[in-house]
């Protein structure tokens, strides 16, 4: 008795099942007589299956197109038919001196594109670079680039780097006396109030309040009701502790501040 083929999944016994045309590198279904049903059509009228003719392609040079029509490809026989002639190939680039902007429209860009239909010329605008010495950033806004207009925003002025000079080592005599002096950081000009410099000589709270108000307004922190309490106020008089309390038993152990 034959031995029987055992497969691993069943996609391989529907495989094994499957009869395929006979033709070399033809892999369509079979049909009839060892053939696809296109093998076979061409076996019923010639009697015999015609070699593959090779490709026919276009006769435009540098194109290798398949042959459609009246030996041109499909891109080739329509401008024939269209314009009476083959069509130069579009550029891809903007056809103006310096741009390498994708082509849209006549040979220019979106920009010089619309620039020919209102002004019937292209307008080559110069380069804007930052007002500040020494600075080749592109122009952003009132003589400024990005990051120099946000400096005078905020803080009304630019900031000037100091000059690279020559780092001095000091002496091992000197070093205790440098580690001990103070480093002034900035910080805010109200009074009483150590946060870091922001914008206009204020912390960013402050700040946000001359913006706002156009005053410093003096926040006054609530505090718990209760006595020996300094946590922050939450509800009803209450820190958040004493107010869980309060909601949870109805009374509070601890005395109130009178």
């Amino acid at each position: 008795m034959a031995k029987l083929l055992k497969y691993n999944s069943k996609s391989e016994i529907y495989m094994r099942k499957q009869k395929f045309c006979s033709v070399e590198n033809c892999n369509i279904k079979y049909h009839a007589r060892g053939y696809c049903k296109k093998h076979y059509q061409q076996w019923l009228i010639h009697g015999k299956i015609p070699k593959p003719k090779a490709k026919r392609l276009c006769s435009v040079k540098n194109c290798g197109q398949v042959h459609v029509s009246n030996n041109y490809c499909a891109k080739h026989y329509h401008q024939v038919k269209n314009h009476g002639k083959i069509l130069e190939d579009k550029p891809k680039i903007c056809i103006v001196d310096g741009c390498i902007r994708e082509y849209v429209a006549k040979g220019y860009c979106t920009q010089h594109y619309y620039q020919i239909r209102k002004y019937g010329k292209t307008k080559i605008k110069p380069l804007k670079i930052c007002a500040v010495e020494g600075c080749t950033n592109k122009h952003r806004a009132k003589g400024y680039c990005a990051e120099h207009y946000w400096k005078v925003k905020r803080s009304g002025e630019i900031e000037k780097k100091a000059p690279n000079l020559p780092v001095l080592v000091p002496d091992l005599q000197t070093i205790p006396t440098i580690l001990a002096k103070e480093v002034k950081l900035k910080s805010c000009k109200v009074d009483n109030c150590n946060n870091k410099y922001y914008a206009k000589g204020y912390c960013r709270a402050h700040y946000q309040q001359i913006k706002k108000y156009g005053e410093i307004k003096s926040i006054i922190v609530k505090r718990c009701k209760v006595q020996n309490c300094n946590r922050k106020y939450r509800a009803k008089g209450y820190c958040n502790k004493h107010y869980i309390e309060l909601r949870r038993y109805g009374i509070i152990q601890a005395k109130e501040k009178d």
